[in-house]
């Protein structure tokens, strides 16, 4: 067999190693979840409320998260859209049963709903005419807590499944994010969402 014969069956067989004995495969998160019931916040004594639906397929994955002005979620102030790739790149170190998995996105919108936000919006985010309950691209400049593509172009985040549960990785405090790999957190929300399908 001469050289780059060898060369080539070197690369096959390289490209084949299986997977360790014992490695857990992680899991299959495709399908729709959402949360159950209003998850309430409470920042300076003010108590609101918001709602997450998520769509994930084989590597593709999309957001609606709604937050409200009661803690009922009946009053809409916004709508964030985000959508992406992912990939989970395995079990997580610090929170037995998670894997840790990268959040890739490739577009943010954002809606309002509220006139006081509208104002604020009209002034410090993407130009243009912004109408209450209509959605407007923000990848490129970001928005208000939606930053920019070129400020966080993917989060470092957990996914851990029970049964019909599945659990994210906790947010962060306001003003901080998971977009590097030393900000993935170290567990897991304790408001899980519900497969739907």
């Amino acid at each position: 067999m001469g050289q780059s014969a060898r060369g080539v069956v070197v690369l096959i067989v390289a490209g084949c190693v299986a997977p360790a004995v014992g490695a857990a495969a992680p899991p299959d998160i495709r399908g729709f979840w959402e949360h159950d019931a209003c998850v309430v916040q409470e920042r300076e004594g003010r108590r609101t409320g918001s709602r997450s639906a998520f769509a994930f397929f084989d590597r593709e994955w999309g957001l609606v998260f709604t937050q409200y002005a009661d803690e009922d979620c009946r009053v809409r102030v916004s709508t964030a859209v985000m959508r992406g790739t992912y990939e989970s790149t395995g079990p997580s170190t610090s929170v037995p049963g998670a894997y840790e998995t990268t959040f890739r996105f490739s577009y943010r919108g954002l809606v309002v709903f509220d006139e006081v936000l509208l104002a604020t919006v009209r002034a410090s985010c993407e130009p243009g005419s912004w109408k209450l309950g209509e959605e407007r691209e923000v990848t490129a400049r970001g928005c208000l807590w939606l930053e920019s593509l070129e400020a966080c172009a993917q989060e470092y985040d957990l996914v851990a499944v029970d049964g019909r549960s599945l659990r994210l990785g906790e947010r962060p405090l306001a003003g901080r994010n998971l977009c590097a790999p030393e900000r993935r957190p170290t567990r897991v929300r304790a408001v899980p969402l519900a497969r739907r399908r």
